[in-house]
């Protein structure tokens, strides 16, 4: 008899955070301090090479500053509104910890081109982060 296991591996990476500002479930984060215990989270921005070269990936609840949360740095996140989305379609790093989706909405120059991921399913949608293609991708040139 060949031992079974008890449950199935989780296709989804989580890490603990605490918010560094109140921040909606789905927008992307950067480590912008730790506090010893804790990593500290802030809103990603392609704006900048700061906050958008160093993004962690998408926060899994709503919270105020100081909340205990998770950010998803690898696997699908469900619950986010994509219904401006087509399956398939890439998704990008926005300003203010915000989403882009879609090649037509790809960042250009002199903002920062960092891809999420895809999307898997349409209007309620699956946003894999940094796993179906590449890592994070760096500034635009």
């Amino acid at each position: 008899i060949l031992n079974k296991p008890t449950s199935l591996p989780s296709s989804v990476l989580k890490h603990s955070v605490k918010y560094g500002e109140a921040l909606t479930i789905g927008q992307a984060v950067y480590v912008s301090s730790a506090d010893g215990t804790n990593m500290i989270v802030s809103k990603a921005d392609y704006t900048t090479e700061a906050t958008s070269s160093k993004t962690l990936g998408l926060v899994t609840l709503t919270g105020p500053l100081n909340f205990q949360g998770e950010v998803v740095t690898e696997g699908l996140l469900a619950g986010l509104d994509t219904s401006t989305a087509t399956i398939g379609d890439a998704v990008w790093l926005g300003d203010d910890g915000n989403l882009l989706y879609g090649l037509a909405n790809k960042p250009v120059a002199p903002n920062h081109m960092v891809f999420i991921g895809i999307v898997t399913r349409g209007i309620v949608a699956s946003v894999p982060v940094s796993e179906l293609t590449t890592p994070f991708v760096g500034p635009a040139v």
